[in-house]
């Protein structure tokens, strides 16, 4: 079995759930909900990518991993998610693509199936504020989200519960973030400074050229503080 980095691991971690349905999209060689196989589970996982010569891939490697069948592949776009036809509690995995074409997911997704008990498990590449106000401007809630370095690279992951089925006492989603700059050790602490700071010089670079926009942004993150 392919050993998971950091990112995938913490994912993998947060994945878990009473879930009837586990959709990982842009699975690539479907390493994530390979780790999710479980032979006593019920939850049945679902590997998405857009490209036949993957979906080929694992339609050639899943029987032997998992010959019980709880597991399926679909060759579309994440947009196109037959979440009608499986019914339960689903949670969609998107990770590696960046905030824009996420948000352009979550939108559809969530247009189209308004009633579904759906969750979200979020990792966008860039333009995190930008995912964050659409999933806030949507009224999904926080379950969970965390900071994660991995070969130099800074991650959020961030899990949120659709407005249908979301429990009354989970938060807004924050759109800075909160439980991400609540570090409990030494590194997180670091990590957590480390990765303010790149955010400050992003938007302070960006500021030039789009002053109106930026502002705002640069603003919520001077007022972050790290806990």
């Amino acid at each position: 079995m392919h050993t998971l980095g950091k990112r995938l691991q913490q994912i993998s971690y947060m994945a878990s759930g009473n879930y009837d349905h586990i959709w990982d999209c842009c699975c690539d060689h479907g390493y994530l909900g390979r780790t999710l196989l479980r032979p006593d589970q019920r939850t049945h996982i679902h590997f998405v990518d857009i490209v036949p010569a993957l979906i080929e891939a694992l339609n050639q490697k899943l029987p032997a991993l998992a010959p019980e069948q709880n597991w399926s592949t679909h060759c579309c776009d994440v947009a196109e998610l037959p979440l009608q036809q499986y019914p339960g509690r689903h949670l969609v995995i998107i990770a590696g693509v960046g905030g824009d074409l996420m948000t352009e997911f979550v939108r559809t997704l969530h247009s189209r199936h308004p009633d579904v008990h759906l969750d979200l498990l979020l990792c966008p590449v860039y333009h995190q504020f930008k995912l964050r106000q659409h999933l806030r401007s949507l009224g999904f809630r926080r379950e969970r989200e965390a900071l994660i370095k991995e070969n130099g690279k800074f991650y959020e992951i961030l899990k949120v519960q659709s407005p249908v089925c979301a429990h009354p006492d989970l938060p807004e989603v924050s759109l800075t973030g909160d439980c991400i700059w609540n570090a409990s050790t030494v590194e997180q602490a670091q990590n957590a400074r480390d990765y303010l700071q790149r955010k400050l010089r992003h938007y302070e670079r960006m500021l030039k050229g789009q002053p109106s926009q930026i502002k705002p942004v640069l603003a919520a993150y001077r007022s972050v503080e790290i806990a």
